[in-house]
């Protein structure tokens, strides 16, 4: 903060190691007006800032006061902020291209004018984003409060985020992702709220939209009915199965967890579940995650749960068994055993078409041995014979022990789009 607002390094960046208790001391934003405005990248690194606090009647207060051409993300905040106009818990006014996602708001906020979870207000006609964040603190104002944007004044694009704070205009516009949307670049996807809306002119995701866009977004229908035909209201139960719809960076929610309700993936503490296989070829899946394969060592990042796996490689016995997670990484190592191998021979007639054999298992392609024929454990596979000049064959070929296929080529009646000579 000392370094943008009294020596101006406004592009300066930071890094989070660990969460910060800044013990309730009366905190100055980084960037404390649009003179000192912030431009740097700032990655919280899925650190909290804890007992923020901020008490005063200024524009311009949150963690960071104004931010533009910046990037603030993977940060979570928590305490108290009261101020005037362009208040908020992470961002108080947000201009520039700029980038905010992946932030959770946990502070009580309680401003003027333009108030919101993440950003207070929205201003310049510059691309901005806000992607992936989340408000769970109690947000109020006067006018123009939102659980993630106060007032869209100027072009911004919300996409995948969620509300569960509640919201209160004193005068008017509130609204649990947005109290005001006023500009036709201003576009809301993705979004749902659960908690509740209070002030006049006030519905349960916009306040009020003078002008822009909403699409895919949800309510909890307790919460009355929304104005806007393009919101739409959902029971407790359809909203907690919306996770699919909402985009990739939603999750259902584990037990216990944000009600049921669903929650981003970032928000669920993951742990390295490794696994060292032998052959160092062998395939690892486990519950249609997406691991990284290195050597003989697959890794995926899990929450806590139990988990079914499966290591299979070709000439090998697949093995399945079940994992769990909890509180901590894993690590098991697996260790196939090879299985025994029937010879496969292929009979091609005419004999001196110079017919290629490919023979394929779960989608890979199996080498023939140096006289031609093929070497297969017990099991399924698919095989495809060419020639200049004929019709493919393909098949399926069940093996369960040693076997000679025969196969007949017949010349082709039409173009195989490979040959340049007509058939």
């Amino acid at each position: 903060a000392a370094q943008v607002n009294d020596s101006g390094k406004n592009s300066i960046c930071a890094q989070l190691t660990n969460d910060i208790d800044l013990n309730n001391v009366e905190w100055t934003p980084i960037g404390k007006s649009s003179s000192y405005s912030y431009k740097g990248t700032f990655d919280g690194q899925g650190y909290e800032i804890k007992s923020l606090k901020i008490d005063s009647t200024s524009s311009n207060q949150a963690l960071f006061g104004y931010v533009n051409g910046g990037t603030v993300k993977n940060l979570t905040v928590s305490g108290f902020v009261k101020g005037g106009s362009s208040t908020a818990g992470i961002i108080g006014e947000l201009a520039g291209t700029s980038l905010v996602e992946k932030c959770m708001n946990k502070a009580t906020v309680n401003g003027g004018n333009a108030v919101g979870g993440i950003a207070g207000k929205i201003n310049t006609r510059d691309e901005k984003s806000i992607q992936c964040c989340v408000n769970e603190g109690t947000i109020i104002g006067a006018n123009q409060v939102g659980g993630i944007v106060g007032y869209a004044y100027y072009k911004v694009t919300v996409d995948q985020c969620y509300n569960r704070g509640a919201i209160e205009a004193t005068v008017s516009k509130a609204g649990g992702i947005v109290g005001h949307m006023d500009d036709s670049g201003a576009k809301f996807s993705n979004c749902y709220t659960t908690e509740k809306v209070n002030g006049s002119d006030s519905n349960p995701v916009v306040g009020k939209k003078s002008s822009g866009s909403i699409t895919n977004c949800y309510y909890l229908d307790t919460l009355g009915k929304d104005s806007d035909p393009n919101v739409t209201p959902k029971t407790s139960d359809e909203l907690k199965a919306l996770a699919a719809t909402l985009g990739d960076a939603f999750t259902t929610a584990p037990a216990g967890i944000n009600d049921g309700y669903p929650i981003f993936r970032w928000q669920i503490p993951t742990y390295d579940v490794t696994f060292t296989v032998d052959p160092a070829d062998a395939k690892v899946t486990i519950n249609g995650q997406t691991g990284t394969h290195s050597g003989s060592n697959w890794t995926f990042a899990l929450p806590d749960g139990e988990y079914d796996y499966t290591v299979s490689a070709f000439g090998y016995g697949a093995k399945s068994g079940k994992i769990t997670v909890k509180g901590g990484a894993v690590h098991e190592p697996v260790k196939l055993t090879a299985v025994e191998k029937r010879t496969v021979t292929f009979n091609i007639a005419p004999a001196d078409t110079n017919a290629k054999v490919t023979v394929t298992w779960n989608g890979k392609t199996i080498d023939a041995e140096s006289d031609g024929t093929y070497k297969l454990p017990d099991g399924e596979y698919t095989y495809t014979v060419k020639a200049k000049g004929y019709a493919k064959v393909s098949d399926t070929l069940t093996v369960s022990k040693d076997a000679a296929v025969s196969v007949t080529l017949t010349r082709s009646s039409t173009w195989n789009g490979e040959t340049k000579t007509p058939p």
